[in-house]
Order: structure tokens, then C-alpha cells, then sequence
């Protein structure tokens, strides 16, 4: 089955997106703005970014937070992150959250201290 890309590449080594029949794959999104710029305030406004940003590449590829099936977040800080993060999440997701896991590592790419990434599946 062919893949298709969802967004631009733009010189980075992988794609916001693919998709493969109709499951979408959602690359780690970061809390960075249109311009690449981290957005300030901290793990809330960066969580709202991320799942902007989902959303977005979700869009291009013609599908909503409502498809989306598997949920992964990367945190530096679950001890300090974790109840802020879920806050934000659920006014994203409500009542019906997808399936998630939430994972604490060392680093993240550009030092923030959350990526999301998601699959979705679309009829």
C-alpha cells in the first residue's frame, strides 16, 4: 500500500505526517509556533501548541481529534508536568479520550519538556 506524506518536509529528515490507507501517522509535535518559536508560559501553553499543531497536520491529511485512536506524550517533568498537561489535554480530547501513553525521558529535541504524537484512523 502506498505511503503518502502529510505536510511539508521542509529539510528535516522526516514528515509531520503519513498516511497508509486510512490510518494517519501524527509525528512528536512540540509546543513551537508558526514561526519555530517555543511558545512561552510553560508545559500549559506548550501542551495547547502541541495539539494544535496535531490538529493541523491531522486536517491536511482530512482527519479530526476525533479519530485519533493512540495518543503518545514525552514529558521531561511527570512530577511537575503531569496535572497542568492533563488539564490541557482533556479540553482537547473531553469525555472519549483515545488510548494513551505518557512516557518521562531525559531529553526532548530543542530541549522542551513535552512532544505528542498520534495515530489516527479515518473511515
Amino acid at each position: 500500500m502506498a505511503r503518502e506524506i502529510i505536510g511539508e518536509v521542509g529539510g528535516r529528515p522526516y514528515s509531520p505526517g503519513t498516511r497508509v490507507g486510512n490510518t494517519i501517522f501524527v509525528s512528536g509535535q512540540l509546543g513551537l509556533d508558526a514561526s519555530d518559536k517555543i511558545v512561552p508560559g510553560g508545559i500549559g501553553p506548550e501542551t495547547r501548541q502541541c495539539l494544535e499543531n496535531m490538529k493541523a497536520v491531522l486536517a491536511k491529511a482530512g482527519a479530526t481529534l476525533d479519530d485519533v485512536t493512540m495518543v503518545n506524550v514525552y514529558m521531561k517533568d511527570l512530577d511537575q508536568d503531569y496535572t497542568e498537561m492533563n488539564q490541557v489535554y482533556l479540553e482537547f480530547f473531553g469525555d472519549t479520550p483515545p488510548a494513551r501513553a505518557t512516557v518521562e525521558v531525559s531529553r526532548l529535541a530543542f530541549n522542551v519538556p513535552i512532544e505528542i504524537s498520534c495515530i489516527a484512523v479515518v473511515s
